[in-house]
């Protein structure tokens, strides 16, 4: 039996011709490359049928999130809560969407979720979180429709959640990062992040939500406003309220991500004049249903943080898309934390204690 061309292929290589077209800075070039690509889309959508919103996702995005552009420096003033960000660079692998695992128990403690061009998801390991190397590619499948956006592990099992047609989220579980079950759409909101407090057992979530629309075109996927909704299955969600509003501020927010020490909240989040220009930005909280801005956290450009300490680094590691002085890959950035402190994991990836006064 003959086989078809993959889909996957098909999508790359339209996005690459489209790519090819706008660095030949000849927009004739480039209007015939947007036509064969939507043409190509069109034809194989018969043939592939529910893999075709995979080829057109990829297309899409890697046209579209490929910017011919370089990192811009932003004047938000740097915040004191948390100082000292340093780079080391990008890995060696992946674009988009780094969803990060912590787990000291493990041979290999560290765990990345990362986005190639392709957008399938593949799963790297590392013992250290410097040497990585790749142990399954394409997570999700003939099921992909975009990526990850966060995760978490509960009572020995994963929770994965991603954003489908920009306005719903999809729950992902299993007892293994390379055996999960799609649940379903549990959120109609896009573009989350979150926290499970294992205390109370319940799962927190931060969704995005515009108080004006009119200028989305200008700010990308962002927004005005975080809005926290609780559930005690991650299945069915209560709306709580408004949980950050930066409504007043000239940028946009966007791609939360929290992490508790010393029973205080630090919600990393996108900040964005241009996208997808992108520094991250920090707000605080003591309670996890009102976090406030306190400032920006990063000199270079990277979005969707991922906040994790790493105890064989004796550091706290952020992961960013869009990182890099040419915001591409994912930038890599240390910390040995909001204060001059030694630190310790208290149980769980996202759950850190302060252990006694550090030597600088």
């Amino acid at each position: 039996m003959t086989r078809k061309p993959s889909i996957n292929y098909v999508a790359v290589v339209c996005a690459t011709a489209m790519r090819q077209f706008r660095s030949d800075g000849n927009g004739r070039l480039l209007l015939v490359g947007t036509g064969v690509a939507v043409v190509v889309v069109l034809v194989l959508g018969f043939a592939f049928q529910s893999q075709l919103l995979s080829l057109a996702a990829t297309v899409l995005y890697t046209f579209v999130d490929n910017p011919e552009t370089t990192c811009t420096p932003v004047e938000t003033e740097v915040t004191d809560e948390w100082t000292e960000w340093h780079s080391e660079g990008d890995l060696s692998f992946g674009r988009y969407d780094p969803v990060l695992f912590v787990e000291p128990e493990r041979e290999y403690p560290y765990r990345v979720l990362v986005a190639p061009d392709n957008r399938k998801m593949d799963l790297y390991r590392s013992r250290d979180m410097r040497e990585f190397e790749r142990v399954a590619t394409d997570l999700e499948g003939d099921e992909f429709a975009s990526n990850f956006n966060w995760g978490r592990k509960v009572d020995g099992r994963y929770y994965l959640f991603r954003t489908l047609r920009e306005n719903e989220t999809e729950l992902w579980t299993g007892d293994s990062l390379t055996n999960l079950t799609n649940r379903g759409v549990v959120l109609e909101e896009a573009d989350t992040g979150g926290f499970y407090d294992a205390e109370t057992g319940t799962w927190h979530v931060y969704y995005q939500q515009d108080e004006d629309s009119t200028d989305d075109d200008e700010f990308g996927p962002n927004t005005d406003l975080f809005v926290h909704a609780t559930s005690e299955d991650a299945v069915d969600w209560t709306r709580q309220g408004v949980a950050l509003n930066v409504s007043d501020r000239p940028w946009k927010a966007g791609d939360p991500d929290v992490i508790e020490i010393d029973d205080r909240y630090y919600m990393f989040f996108d900040q964005t004049e241009s996208h997808p220009n992108y520094h991250i930005h920090l707000a605080v909280s003591d309670n996890l249903s009102r976090f406030e801005p306190v400032g920006r956290v990063t000199e270079t450009c990277g979005g969707d943080a991922k906040v994790r300490y790493a105890p064989t680094r004796g550091k706290f590691v952020m992961l960013t898309e869009f990182g890099g002085e040419d915001i591409s890959g994912i930038g890599v950035q240390t910390s040995r934390g909001p204060r001059n402190v030694s630190y310790r994991l208290d149980g769980r990836q996202d759950v850190v204690r302060s252990v006694g006064n550090g030597s600088g």
